[in-house]
């Protein structure tokens, strides 16, 4: 059982203090019926004569009055409507199922709203608010949804993701970031200016174009779009310019003066390019020697001057002397052995290029032929013998390479004589085993052989022959004096091949010599 201590009186006209004991103990679980009274009046519950706070029925609009503020502990449910005329102030969460209406809301922390919130007047939001989000938003609106209205002012970013659409006036005070489609009607304001843009889209290629007040259409722009002219304007045929005219790009990059058709002058100047969809065609009215030229800053001898009389190109020079005169270096790509850095118009794989630093290269028909360097020259071609790498004006006549390290020697097609990698040298033969050998008769006034001197067949000598102190006779080496000896002498043998002069001796089986002299 819960007792609870009240304190309570009847309003009346006039009433004094109780004259009971105002401690009333009731009981909770059958608590006593206040009376009805007359039943047209209201009923008041009233705390204390000096006090005076009261708890009152109004019958009329059939709703409990409360004199003061009410705080309670826990939570409030109500099913119905709950009208309160001053703050409301709630330390926990304030949740209310059906409207709820007032002059003024202010909440210092979260507020979850699961149905519509209508305001009529100002609403002061210090956080961030999330409509339709399933998490903490991330800006001070942020909504997932669509989100509609007769006015929407926004003095920061305005992003959205999907489409946003206008449809009465838009004020920005700050900056508008689309992702997506934006959609607007067809006036817009920029800038204090009030544009009215063209229903559709207009053809490829042309214009917006402006009436003065506002009103684009859609225009070709190799229409003049002046409507007067004077010294400043050229708009029709005839019209001149009493003074110059700087055309200024809107954005870097873009062309300042696009020309649709012909443009022609006596001088045209450009701070940094001059270019052409088509072709561009410079043409100078009359032939000159100095037809066109490129200057340096400095004005002095031009860089580049084509010389339209004689049909000449001069770089670094104002008088070109040949089709192309280049008065200083010039300089090419190294190029390759089919694409040489210097070739021949009608011959593009025939000409000079370079494998390298310090090396220049000499090419015909895409083949490499000859090669430079700081050691020298050689060719890069290994020849036979009816076609010799290094020739002379006769095609078969000259060097080439049989093999590698060995160099031959061809005539009328043929190979005379080669040299062997070993140092051999052959005369009729190609395979070569001593330092000369000859394949054939060799002849001459004077034959010297300071080793060996072999022949494979009948060696003839017609005159007279040299020897050495050794010589080689049917496979036995004999040595020789150095004298002729004395008148008599007998050339003795040792047994090894040493001859010596001896006088002669008789003897029979004495192993000795017999000499016989008549």
């Amino acid at each position: 059982m819960v007792v609870a201590t009240l304190l309570w009186g009847i309003a009346g006209p006039s009433f004094a203090a109780s004259v009971w004991n105002p401690t009333l103990l009731v009981n909770t679980e059958s608590f006593s019926t206040i009376d009805d009274g007359d039943g047209t009046t209201p009923i008041q519950l009233r705390f204390g004569d000096t006090l005076r706070e009261t708890i009152t029925y109004n019958r009329s609009a059939a709703r409990f009055d409360f004199s003061r503020s009410i705080f309670v502990g826990g939570s409030i449910t109500a099913t119905g409507s709950l009208n309160i005329k001053g703050n409301i102030t709630a330390t926990g969460s304030l949740s209310i199922k059906g409207g709820m209406s007032g002059s003024s809301l202010r909440v210092d922390k979260n507020a979850d709203i699961w149905g519509n919130l209508g305001v009529s007047g100002t609403t002061i939001l210090d956080g961030n608010v999330g409509v339709g989000v399933t998490g903490a938003p991330q800006t001070k609106l942020e909504v997932v949804g669509t989100i509609s209205g007769s006015t929407v002012d926004v003095t920061g970013p305005i992003a959205a993701s999907g489409a946003l659409s206008v449809g009465g006036n838009t004020n920005l005070k700050g900056t508008l970031n689309v992702t997506g489609a934006a959609t607007f009607g067809s006036t817009i304001k920029l800038n204090t200016v009030t544009y009215t843009f063209p229903s559709a889209d207009g053809a490829a290629g042309t214009v917006l174009q402006t009436a003065g007040n506002g009103t684009l259409s859609w225009t070709n722009p190799g229409v003049a779009a002046q409507s007067f002219n004077d010294g400043r304007y050229v708009n029709q045929a005839g019209d001149t310019m009493t003074g110059a005219l700087m055309i200024r790009p809107t954005t870097a990059g873009e062309a300042a003066l696009e020309v649709n058709g012909t443009a022609s002058g006596r001088i045209l100047s450009f701070a940094q390019r001059l270019t052409g969809s088509g072709n561009v065609f410079i043409r100078t009215a009359t032939d000159s020697a100095t037809a066109f030229q490129v200057f340096k800053s400095s004005g002095t001898n031009p860089v580049l001057n084509v010389d339209t009389t004689n049909e000449r190109v001069g770089v670094g020079t104002a008088t070109p002397l040949a089709t192309l005169d280049v008065n200083g270096v010039a300089a090419t790509s190294l190029g390759t052995v089919s694409a040489p850095g210097f070739a021949f118009r009608t011959d593009l794989n025939t000409g000079m290029w370079s494998a390298g630093d310090d090396t220049i290269d000499f090419a015909a028909g895409g083949v490499n032929l000859v090669r430079m360097t700081g050691q020298g020259l050689r060719t890069m071609l290994g020849g036979s013998a009816s076609s010799p790498a290094l020739g002379f004006v006769d095609a078969n006549l000259g060097f080439f390479r049989p093999a590698a390290d060995t160099l031959a020697l061809t005539t009328n097609g043929a190979e005379k004589m080669r040299w062997t990698s070993g140092g051999d040298v052959g005369i009729g033969t190609t395979a070569p085993e001593t330092k000369l050998e000859v394949v054939g008769t060799i002849s001459g006034s004077t034959v010297s052989a300071s080793s060996g001197l072999t022949s494979s067949g009948t060696l003839a000598v017609e005159g007279n022959v040299a020897f050495g102190g050794t010589i080689k006779i049917n496979g036995q080496t004999y040595t020789f004096p150095s004298d002729a000896g004395a008148n008599g002498k007998v050339l003795t043998t040792n047994g090894a091949g040493t001859l010596s002069w001896t006088s002669p001796s008789v003897g029979v089986g004495s192993g000795g010599v017999l000499f016989l002299s008549p």
